[in-house]
């Protein structure tokens, strides 16, 4: 099958790329639009570490084909932050250690928000 050109809308933008069919939503973020917040983990949707909101609410995005998103409204790690300051989420686990090894911290952060 040919490759195709998705737009997607990211942390409040539009973002335009061409993907060959069966591409994960994660490895378009990753590998298309650089966005490496959220991570590859068991690629199964059972760990969590891929985490990214989607219309508000958590999905693993290695388990979504990007070609499904459609015009719908993606959010990572990355557009947490408003410039240099910190998002009250990401505030907290700093100040509470609830970074760990820091791997899966962007998964835990999104999770909690779309809560």
């Amino acid at each position: 099958m040919p490759s195709s050109v998705v737009t997607l809308k990211v942390n409040g933008r539009a973002q335009e790329f061409l993907t060959r069919p069966g591409t994960t939503l994660l490895d378009a973020l990753r590998e298309s639009l650089h966005l490496t917040a959220a991570k590859k983990g068991c690629a199964q949707g059972t760990c969590g570490t891929c985490t990214v909101l989607l219309e508000g609410k958590p999905v693993f995005a290695c388990l979504v084909p990007v070609e499904t998103v459609g015009d719908r409204k993606v959010e990572t790690l990355e557009g947490l932050a408003d410039g240099e300051t910190l998002h009250a989420l990401q505030e907290s686990f700093i100040e509470n250690f609830a970074t760990q090894c820091g791997f899966c911290s962007s998964g835990m952060i999104m999770a909690a928000k779309g809560l």
